[in-house]
């Protein structure tokens, strides 16, 4: 399979914190075929789901997916069951802003760590995946470092 044919899959985490008792919150991968979201509710009953999906539908071209669980076991188990069915190694790959470099990087060491405590096993064996934190820091952001701010500097020049 040569290079061109593997298909990228982005993948992102958002936390509670980066405290030692810090949970994963939302998990998401996009693809080919949409996005697939994971919210961690931590036991709240009270999610208007109908409301969130229009929601998502509508900052979204393609197909959304959202699994509402209620704990950081529901979402991994999620991941999990994500990454074993949908991902092939053959033929996909993640990628991500600061997903995990030689010697640092943030949502794969957070997830391993997660899985870890949770005794789960770690789902992403080896699968490859592209960092795309050295190809942004290679842009001039003009000082920005917040999403809309480094939209505006790279993409429409408002500043």
């Amino acid at each position: 399979m040569t290079e061109s044919q593997l298909s990228p899959i982005a993948f992102d985490i958002e936390t509670s914190g980066f405290d030692d008792d810090a949970v994963i919150t939302v998990a998401g991968f996009s693809h080919k075929l949409g996005e697939s979201l994971v919210l961690n509710t931590a036991g709240q009953d009270n999610i208007d789901r109908k409301r969130l999906i229009g929601t998502l539908d509508e900052h979204s071209s393609e197909t959304v997916q959202l699994d509402i669980v209620a704990d950081e076991r529901g979402l991994l188990n999620t991941i999990a069951s994500f990454v074993t069915k949908q991902i092939d190694g053959d033929r996909h790959y993640l990628t991500a802003f600061n997903v995990e470099t030689w010697n640092g990087g943030f949502d794969l060491p957070f997830c391993r760590t997660r899985f870890l405590q949770h005794d789960m096993s770690w789902p992403f064996g080896d699968l490859a995946y592209a960092d795309m934190m050295q190809i942004v820091d290679r842009f001039d952001t003009k000082g920005h470092s917040d999403l809309v701010g480094v939209y505006d500097a790279l993409l429409t020049d408002e500043t």
